[in-house]
């Protein structure tokens, strides 16, 4: 093996540099100043200073990279076990400002801590810690999302976390009406995940993961019985269309949830219905 340029010796010692002038280097792709931030992240490397000084002199300047290619790095960084490293050599290339300015003034060491509990590790929901540490969690998630290019996906599993995480810490405190909607979510785990990272970062109880664990764990049909009412029922009963179905449909809804009703019949005592349709009689039966 020939060694043009000494990069055996800089990954024995675990440093990252660019070959010849930095300055030249960044000046054609100005994506490199984000893709060391990357490689020093996931590889655990540090930057050499004239290339860390190269990047801070040329930060603003990543602003005209395309958001789409941005945000493959920054998936790449908060993807890695190493976030909080990537945040602060983010930081300390002063390209926060331009790529990620919601983690200005954010406490990284609370958030490293947090961080260290979280699983699944993932994109979303890295994202979603670091934000649910930051002021206004939802706005500043859908400027991320406008800047770097996030799917639909990302942002719905991100937001469900952000949204819901806090609910499932104390969930055995809560009617089961208000939690099993979150649990039969499709990011119910990333929901549960993030909660779990929130409860053994702060030394709180865990009885609400272990209840919302436990409630996952049931059969489907346990978990997420079929409704007792349906729109189509309530137009049988001659109730106008309009949107109190929804609000008739979610307060049957939530008592069967919470146990109150069972049975169709007392699902239309509920809602004080009049029995209008000749086969509601035997529909306890």
């Amino acid at each position: 093996m020939i060694d043009y340029v000494g990069g055996q010796l800089d990954l024995h010692a675990g440093l990252l540099r660019t070959i010849g002038d930095p300055e030249l280097r960044f000046g054609e792709d100005r994506l490199r100043m984000l893709r060391a931030v990357r490689f020093a992240t996931t590889l655990g490397f540090r930057i050499d200073p004239p290339t860390r000084d190269a990047i801070r002199t040329h930060a603003d300047h990543i602003a005209i990279v395309s958001g789409e290619r941005i945000g493959a790095e920054m998936r790449r960084v908060l993807g890695s076990q190493a976030v909080v490293a990537g945040l602060r050599h983010l930081i300390d290339c002063r390209l926060e400002s331009a790529v990620f300015p919601e983690i200005s003034g954010l406490d990284l060491s609370r958030l490293e801590n947090l961080l260290e509990h979280l699983d699944p590790h993932e994109f979303s929901t890295a994202l979603a810690c670091i934000l649910i540490n930051t002021e206004h969690p939802e706005p500043a998630l859908r400027a991320i999302a406008g800047r770097w290019k996030l799917s639909n996906e990302e942002v719905r599993q991100t937001s469900a976390a952000i949204e819901h995480a806090a609910a499932i810490t104390g969930c055995h405190q809560l009617p089961w009406s208000v939690v099993q909607p979150v649990l039969i979510d499709r990011d119910a785990p990333r929901i549960v995940g993030v909660a779990r990272a929130m409860v053994k970062s702060e030394g709180v109880s865990e009885l609400g993961i272990e209840r919302a664990v436990q409630a996952m764990s049931l059969p489907r049909e346990q978990l997420d019985p079929p409704a007792l009412l349906t729109g189509d029922d309530l137009r049988g009963f001659g109730v106008p269309s309009g949107p109190q179905y929804r609000s008739m449909l979610q307060a049957i809804r939530d008592a069967q949830l919470d146990g109150k009703i069972t049975t169709r019949g007392q699902a239309i005592t509920w809602l004080g219905l009049k029995e209008i349709d000749r086969h509601i009689a035997s529909s306890d039966e």
